[in-house]
């Protein structure tokens, strides 16, 4: 949420891509296809900052409540401002026609002040706004989202507000705005594989949708498409065209390309040797922000990890927008990784991606486990594994001896990727390198030895002999399961049914998160009463098979 200290207006780019980002995830991936019910929060900075932005803002959230279904009551709307204080502008209950919600979007007026108490407003929301009596219905399992569009850096505090709209189970996109006067070098890169040729028109006329509120021009910005499918084809360069008619020209012009497999690695080496290159138009030399949109619409066939840090080292910001079938962690990958960040002005174009908000929300049962726990090295020792093909070790039962530590690594967690799912093998690795006097165990001590499994899908391998020798040495196995978690599989490695769990998605795992604590305590009472709580190993899966606690199928 962090933007340069100088007058600006709101990127309407911005808007448009977040827009359509939005659209997909409310109309596609987040709730069942028939109910489309979600609370949606618009919290805008009104600080004086960010005047100039408000006809852009009241454009935005317009074509929103136009697309959604607002006269069902299936979606709610409420408009929040801020600067050094809080204002209401309509709760989630206020109106619940289109119309109404339309004519008082319309009516907005900029609130003004200083300074900029992004923290506060977050806080303020997840307490007056998120609540049942202004119309909230988490405990309905509604979707709760909120879009944060601000203008600046906060001056106060941000990060316990944002955790705390995480952990009630808040969505959150945050839409920054920038100078006006900065150029952009903007490449897309289409799937073109036979199985877009369906949905193409909609990919161009998203195209179209974001040329159209571009200033395109030889010193303005720059825009270049690619489409690909085995392999990649360029329909024009960042330098082929100057004026915005001749872009929208070449744009229905253009054909779906057709083929397969999708390849897709090879097209984002593509763009970084050839579309993003000075040859092509390409103005990183001089510090031009480098922005990649990708649009698709399946899984590669080839490995896309390599050239999407290759991308990021490029210094190039790549947002990914998925259709049905695209893989989300897969375009995780691709669109978030925290290691590279560009020196953009603003230095974030959206914030923050879409997927850190998304991704964030998959460690949230094990952070607030741990919230419960006594950490410490006398008392309760944590460890958490993550494992696809092969297991990986975030940190060891005696890495880290307090809860503070315990916490801060869980909130870092990055996924990892990989497949296949070798539940089997992560199982086994559990018990010979975590569940050892090296790593931290306690079981000489006959302190309870507790794992809790989280997986989204069915094993490649057998998991029969794991289970068993976990169970030979008297460790107790939890399990959640997730979407594509195979129930029997679940049922076989609990060996007890009060310790095995299911959630279709990451509302029912919320609901179920103080059962699954509760499970773990109730181990051999004496046991505990000499040692305490013992100690607990985590372990998730990081495979694009089974994607935790997420069953959206969006970027």
């Amino acid at each position: 949420m962090n933007t340069h200290e100088c007058r600006k207006v709101f990127n309407v780019q911005s808007v448009i891509l977040s827009f359509f980002l939005s659209f997909f995830l409310n109309v596609y991936h987040l709730v069942d296809a028939e109910s489309k019910k979600r609370d949606i929060v618009f919290l805008l900075d009104g600080s004086d900052g960010s005047r100039n932005g408000l006809p852009a803002i009241r454009e935005f959230i317009r074509r929103m409540a136009e697309e959604l279904d607002t006269d069902e009551d299936k979606v709610r709307v409420a408009v929040v401002s801020y600067s050094d204080d809080t204002t209401v502008y309509f709760n989630l209950n206020t109106h619940r026609s289109k119309k109404a919600i339309i004519y008082a979007v319309r009516s907005l007026r900029h609130k003004g002040g200083r300074p900029r108490n992004t923290g506060a407003a977050l806080q303020f929301v997840r307490d007056h706004v998120f609540t049942d009596s202004s119309g909230n219905r988490r405990l309905e399992v509604v979707p709760q989202i909120l879009f944060l569009l601000t203008g600046g850096k906060s001056d106060d505090d941000v990060t316990q507000a944002a955790l705390d709209l995480k952990r009630v189970g808040v969505l959150s996109f945050a839409i920054g705005m920038k100078d006006a006067k900065q150029e952009e070098d903007i490449v897309f890169l289409l799937d073109g594989s036979d199985d877009t040729q369906r949905g193409f028109t909609a990919m161009k006329s998203f195209v179209q949708r974001v040329v159209e509120t571009l200033s395109i021009g030889e010193n303005k910005d720059r825009v270049s498409v690619v489409q690909y499918s085995s392999d990649p084809q360029t329909h024009f360069r960042l330098n082929t065209y100057t004026e915005k008619q001749d872009v929208l020209n070449a744009l229905q012009e253009m054909n779906h390309k057709g083929g397969g497999p999708i390849n897709t690695g090879l097209a984002l080496d593509y763009v970084r040797n050839n579309a993003f290159a000075d040859s092509s138009g390409s103005r990183h030399q001089e510090g031009v922000p480098q922005i990649l949109i990708l649009l698709s619409g399946g899984r590669s066939q080839d490995d896309v990890a390599s050239a999407a840090v290759a991308l990021k080292r490029e210094k190039v910001v790549p947002f990914c927008v998925g259709t049905r079938n695209a893989d989300i962690l897969e375009l995780q990958m691709i669109a978030h990784n925290p290691s590279y960040q560009p020196r953009l002005k603003p230095q974030n174009v959206l914030g923050k991606t879409i997927y850190q908000s998304i991704y964030l929300s998959l460690y949230l049962p094990i952070y607030r486990m741990v919230e419960k726990l006594n950490v410490d090295e006398s008392n309760d020792r944590v460890s958490v594994v993550q494992y696809s093909r092969e297991p990986s070790v975030e940190f060891f039962l005696n890495t880290y001896k307090t809860q503070q530590k315990v916490l801060e690594n869980v909130r870092s967690l990055r996924h990892k990727g990989g497949r296949p799912l070798n539940t089997g093998a992560a199982l086994q690795y559990v018990k010979d390198n975590i569940l050892t006097g090296s790593s931290g165990s306690r079981h000489q001590q006959e302190v309870p030895q507790i794992l809790v499994l989280f997986t989204g899908g069915r094993s490649n391998d057998d998991v029969r002999n794991a289970v068993e020798n976990l169970k030979g040495i008297g460790v107790m196995i939890i399990v959640v399961g997730t979407k594509n978690a195979d129930i029997l599989e679940i049922q076989s490695i609990s060996q007890e049914s009060s310790h095995a769990f299911f959630a279709a998605d990451s509302n029912y795992l919320s609901g179920i998160e103080q059962q699954i604590f509760s499970a773990t305590k109730k181990v051999d009472t004496a046991a505990l009463q000499a040692a305490s709580f013992g100690k607990t190993a985590m372990i998730r899966p990081h495979t694009h098979a089974s994607s935790g606690s997420i069953i959206i199928n969006f970027i």
